[in-house]
């Protein structure tokens, strides 16, 4: 059997029907409103952590190199100390009259270039003061010998740093050449 409702109360279920779809609306709009702010603030925060994680790694590159110089100049010292353990240091390549007090200059030659270039490599120093040190370290004739004969190699040491190391060769390059013709006019005098 089929109950039958008077039009006038269909009509009235009607009107409450449609008040409960405007409040559903709003209320399923705001939600996904609420959504969407949501995936926003997430998508901040993720992009936050990745950018604080890229910086932690390049900190920990930073102290694992750090790391590294500290042991090159820990063994360099004990060469220094120990003439046998100076002749480690001698390759077939050098030149034939390195003497122990020859090869104590290029290892320390050596240190101070290193010294220099970790310090434009870990930010501390400017190009400006990088340019300054690099004068006043090749006024000195054997590190002047030392970068000729090895500026083409540091060129080579590449690194998460490759394009801070290219512009250091490229700088100390150009601080060379600035030496040099002080040094050229002296070896034309003494000849």
């Amino acid at each position: 059997m089929l109950y039958a409702f008077p039009a006038a109360r269909l009509e009235e279920r009607s009107f409450i029907g449609q008040a409960f779809d405007v409040s559903a609306a709003l209320f399923t709009s705001f939600a996904l409103m609420g959504v969407l702010l949501t995936l926003l603030l997430q998508r901040r925060d993720l992009s936050l952590q990745n950018q604080m994680l890229a910086e932690m790694k390049k900190d920990v590159q930073r102290s694992s190199e750090s790391a590294f110089r500290s042991l090159h100049v820990q063994l360099t010292s004990l060469a220094f100390q120990d003439p046998e353990l100076l002749e480690v240091w001698r390759y077939d390549t050098d030149q034939a009259d390195f003497s122990p007090s020859g090869l104590k200059k290029e290892l320390y030659a050596n240190l101070v270039v290193s010294h220099v270039e970790t310090s434009y490599l870990a930010g501390l120093v400017t190009e400006d003061a990088l340019r300054v040190m690099l004068r006043e370290i090749f006024e000195s004739v054997t590190i002047r010998e030392y970068w000729q004969r090895v500026a083409q190699l540091r060129a080579l040491d590449l690194g998460d740093d490759a394009v801070m190391l290219d512009r250091f060769v490229e700088i100390a390059n150009a601080e060379f050449r600035r030496a040099q013709p002080a040094t050229s006019s002296l070896e034309n005098d003494e000849s």
